[in-house]
Parts: structure tokens; sequence; C-alpha cells
């Protein structure tokens, strides 16, 4: 559905197409935020025909482009990693990728247009990202939030082969219930329910086996689909942190937000152009990508990412003597929020 075009809106465009100087800026605004270009036209009253408002757009999106691409990611005390996919149409996806500061801040780092979430894909978008700085802190692992895509599995294990890799919950839940009959869904939901709020390995496994035991006396298909997918489900419960914790990374909710408003500043086309070397694509994505950032906030609880920086710092196989010495000498240099440093 196209945007509504408010009477008071039409007297601001048109009061910015005379005065030349306002006038790309306007043209850009609202282009951006979702007005066809022919929308534009008639705001202005002509003065900004379609074919000027379109080239304005691209010159202004195009810069937007090469802005973002160009900014470097070393300055971040990098702590989780967000990824997945956004399909354009039927034939072409884009992988995006939002990062997680140490002090709870969100920053978008990069996407990668493709035909699909295919590992190739998601590998030049890790590269890239890599190339610009963004990478861990020496001696702590990534906290990667995905979907169940095995080739975004695939990607950040070449990537970064000890990241902790944990699978959205929420997909999981939806697959889940749409294998169940009716009469079995509300405990399923439940059953979830209580996985989300559980902390820790021991309350998470056992919430887990949980919903399989449901499963299994419903659809045997459904029990073995997620008893494979266990190692990612159960991966940030594995860290032993705070419940509180639980909704910012047990889902990928932060990036389909984004997701979201990027569906709404893109409504207007009609028609992506990937033939010819066109850059349509990615200038759409830059600019939606960055409105959408300006928007941010830092994530809920964040004064608790400090006992995730010290457990992601830790080993897999970490002992609770050796876990309460890490505690104890937790690096002073990027000290996250609620981790003071020394």
């Amino acid at each position: 559905m196209r945007p509504q075009i408010s009477p008071d809106k039409t007297k601001e465009f048109r009061r910015a197409g005379s005065d030349q100087r306002g006038l790309f800026e306007t043209v850009v605004e609202a282009v951006g935020a979702g007005m066809p270009v022919r929308g534009v036209e008639r705001c202005h009253g002509g003065a900004a025909k379609r074919t000027q408002a379109s080239q304005m757009w691209i010159e202004a999106s195009r810069e937007e482009l090469a802005t973002s691409r160009e900014r470097s990611l070393a300055a971040g005390c990098w702590l989780a990693l967000w990824i997945d996919g956004v399909h354009l149409g039927s034939e072409r996806c884009v992988i995006v990728a939002i990062g997680l500061h140490a002090d709870g801040t969100k920053e978008v780092l990069d996407f990668e247009p493709g035909a699909s979430e295919s590992a190739e894909v998601c590998r030049l978008l890790l590269e890239r990202i890599t190339e610009r700085g963004f990478t861990p802190p020496p001696g702590r692992r990534l906290l990667v939030i995905r979907d169940d895509a095995k080739a975004l599995r695939k990607a950040v294990s070449r990537m970064w082969p000890d990241a902790v890799q944990q699978e959205c919950l929420v997909h999981a839940e939806r697959v889940t219930l749409a294998k169940l009959p009716h009469k079995a869904k509300e405990e399923a939901v439940r059953l979830f329910r209580r996985l989300f709020a559980a902390q820790g390995k021991a309350a998470g496994t056992e919430a887990f086996e949980a919903i399989v035991a449901h499963l299994s006396r419903h659809n045997d298909e459904a029990a073995a689909c997620l008893r494979e997918r266990r190692d990612g489900l159960l991966a940030f419960h594995g860290l032993d942190v705070s419940a509180e914790l639980n909704r910012v990374f047990l889902t990928t909710n932060v990036i389909e937000n984004v997701i979201r408003n990027l569906r709404l500043a893109t409504g207007s086309v009609k028609r992506w152009k990937t033939n010819g070397g066109s850059d349509m694509v990615s200038r759409w994505m830059a600019t939606g990508l960055n409105r959408a950032e300006q928007g941010f906030r830092r994530v809920h609880d964040y004064h608790r990412l400090g006992e995730l920086a010290v457990a992601l710092g830790r080993a897999p196989a970490a002992s609770p003597a050796s876990a309460s010495e890490e505690v104890a000498e937790a690096p002073s240099s990027c000290a996250p929020a609620g981790l003071a440093a020394d």
C-alpha cells in the first residue's frame, strides 16, 4: 500500500519546491520514507519531475551506500552478531548483519545481495565486515544469533570456528507448531514459553526435553527435527547467564524489526533491477538500513552484558573453579556495561 499524502505534507513539499536549495533534501527524504516518485512529483506541484526526482534519489542513495561501506568497524568492542536474510521478490535475497557493542548499543554492519541465503553470499558478507575491522576482542568468543539455515551456520563456522551460534527460538516454535495437531499446540506453546524463561544449561535442557517428550506423543517427525537442532537451540542457555538476557539473544527479533521497517520503506518499489551492473538493491538497502539505525536503542537489560562477556571468555568446558578465576581476572580493556574495569 502506498503511503498516504496529507494536505499539510503536500503544502510542505510545495514550499520546499519553491526553494531549490531545499528541494533535493525534501525529495530524497520523501522517496527514502517510501513515497513513489510519482507522488513526489504531485506533491511538488511539478517543481520536481518524475525523472528529476528519480535522479536525485539515485545520487543521494549512491553516496549513502559509499559512506556506509567506508565506515570502519575497528573501534567497536563487539559482543554479538545477528544475521538473517530479507527476500526482495522471489529471486533476490539480501543477508543483513547487525552487531552489538559491549555497552549494549547496536550497529548495522553491512549486507550482501544474492539469489538466496547461500554460504557463499554469507561468506562475502562476513569477509567484508572483517576487513572493515569487525572482530571480537582477543580471548572472547563471538555470540551469533541466526535462523536455522545451514548455509549461515557453515559460513559463520568457517569465519569464527569457536563462535557460539544460537538459533532463533521463535523460528523453531513456528516450524514445530505447524507440524502439530490443533489439540497439541496449546501445550507446546506453554512448553516453549518455559524454555524461553529458563536460566542456564540445566534448566534449559530440562525444558527442551519436555518439549521433545510432548512432540513424541503427537508427531515423531517433529520431535526428531527438534532433537537435531538441540545444540543450536540451547547454545545461549549453555553460557549460564541471567535469564533476563533471554529475550534479546534467543531470537532474531533485533534484525526482524529492521527488516520489517525495510519492507515499509521499499513498498513503493515494484521491480528490482539486478542486471546490467545495476546497484539498485544495494542503494535501497544502504539507505533503508541507515534510517533504521537512527532509531536504534540499547538492548534490554544491557547492564547484564558484563556477565555475558565473561561467559564468552570462558572455554566451553570450563570448571566452576576456573570460571570463578576468570570472573576475577576479567580483562580491563573493552569492559562492557556492568563489568567495571580495573
